[in-house]
């Protein structure tokens, strides 16, 4: 889970010499731009959230690296050129989400989208290249079928800790608890919580939750 991950991370970044940093960063730095983030934010991140990133790109799952991405509050990157006026309105992310749903993905994929990525969408499901919607939508390594994402923002702290109050005070959970979880802790009981695999609850709750 997660958290595995995260140890993984840490222990990356104290073992890394020089060079193999500077390899890690580039690779990142390439993911950021490749997933539509600007790259500036290469100068936010600490050794140990570059270090996360980097396994993600690197792994054999590639639907993990956008959620790992939108786990951090990443700037999005500049928009195309001839796409600066385009806004992501309510109406826009409802079109994506009936677009993704149509070609088989799962709507709420649509939060993890950058605004260039939704404009690129959009526009080209709108225009006379529509038959080239199923290219767009590959670019964006998302996993075809039923799946939760969420990005860090999507919800607020006290929408998060009540959704999460509500769902676990049944299983022995107390608010104090929940208030002392760290914002990627919570993210990862909400993914769990919103799925339909009892065994990834439990395992994400010992996880969390583990003395």
């Amino acid at each position: 889970m997660k958290r595995t991950i995260l140890a993984l991370s840490t222990a990356l970044t104290l073992s890394m010499p020089a060079f193999a940093q500077s390899d890690a960063e580039m690779t990142v730095r390439d993911a950021l731009d490749r997933y539509g983030y600007d790259q500036a934010a290469m100068d936010t991140l600490t050794a140990s959230e570059i270090a996360q990133i980097y396994l993600s790109v690197t792994s054999e799952d590639r639907s993990g690296i956008r959620q790992t991405l939108s786990s951090f509050d990443l700037p999005d990157g500049p928009m195309p050129a001839g796409m600066d006026d385009f806004a992501r309105t309510s109406d826009v992310s409802m079109a994506v989400r009936d677009i993704l749903e149509q070609n088989g993905y799962d709507p709420a994929a649509e939060a993890m989208l950058t605004d260039a990525e939704v404009a690129n969408l959009y526009l080209t499901a709108t225009s006379e290249s529509a038959s080239d919607v199923d290219e767009v939508i590959a670019g964006f390594d998302l996993p075809q079928g039923p799946m939760v994402l969420v990005r860090a923002n999507t919800l607020d702290s006290d929408s998060m800790n009540a959704f999460l109050m509500n769902r676990l005070e049944s299983r022995g959970i107390t608010m104090a608890q929940i208030n002392s979880l760290t914002e990627s802790e919570k993210a990862e009981l909400y993914l769990a919580l919103t799925s339909d695999d009892e065994s990834g609850v439990q395992d994400a709750i010992s996880s969390v939750f583990a003395s």
